[in-house]
């Protein structure tokens, strides 16, 4: 069966059917039982799933150099992604830790984050991966602390610089944390200079960042 394109009924197949060249189906196909689908081995396109001429999926069955080839973008409605950025400086002062305030509406929210008023709140229970980027007004005194505190006392990816010159710095930091729904975090900033320091934001590569994102 080289081209076999299905009417609007149904077709059932007790047995092994093999394919070696194209299917198109016009409706839905539905599987029972314990289906396998077998690939050609040692083939560089032993299945491409494709839109015309744009290829969404390969599999490569390729002798040591099996892959699965993705080329479109993978989009996730069950794994909730939150990203804000923050293009607006805020000014920090000395000797108090202070919570890094975002925009209320994030750059892209899928669902499961909820954010008001410098506070995360996890929506759905699981694993999360929580990045952070910040940079520093230029100062060369003290030292600047960056973290992630939970509504329970808990601290996720705290990390400490000592500025070796009168620069801009950035401070970068990642945690993977099991965060349950209604759980709340903020990022937070301590710095201990004399005056205040600013979290950049006016210019675009210097703007406080960050991204969350559901891993299970």
């Amino acid at each position: 069966m080289n081209n076999i394109k299905p009417i609007d009924g149904e077709i059932v197949i007790d047995d092994t059917v093999e394919f070696q060249e194209k299917v198109e189906f016009q409706q839905g196909i539905s599987f029972t039982g314990t289906p396998t689908i077998t690939l050609e081995d040692n083939t560089a396109s032993a299945l491409d799933i494709k839109e015309g001429s744009n290829s969404y999926m390969k599999f490569v069955t390729t002798n040591s150099g099996e892959r699965i080839n993705i080329a479109k973008e993978i989009y996730s409605t069950g794994q909730p992604i939150f990203i804000s950025t923050n293009d607006a400086n805020q000014t920090i002062g000395p000797g108090a830790n202070t919570v890094v305030i975002f925009p209320d509406i994030p750059l892209v929210d899928q669902g499961g984050v909820g954010y008001s008023g410098g506070t995360f709140t996890i929506n759905s229970t699981g694993t999360y991966l929580i990045h952070v980027k910040i940079v520093w007004s230029a100062n060369a005194t003290g030292y600047r602390n960056l973290y992630i505190e939970d509504d329970n006392g808990n601290f996720y990816g705290n990390h400490l610089i000592y500025p070796a010159n009168a620069t801009t710095w950035r401070e970068v930091t990642s945690a993977v944390a099991y965060l349950s729904a209604t759980d709340t975090f903020q990022v937070k900033v301590f710095q201990n200079t004399v005056g205040n320091l600013d979290l950049e934001g006016s210019i675009q590569r210097y703007r406080t960042q960050i991204g969350i994102v559901k891993l299970f």
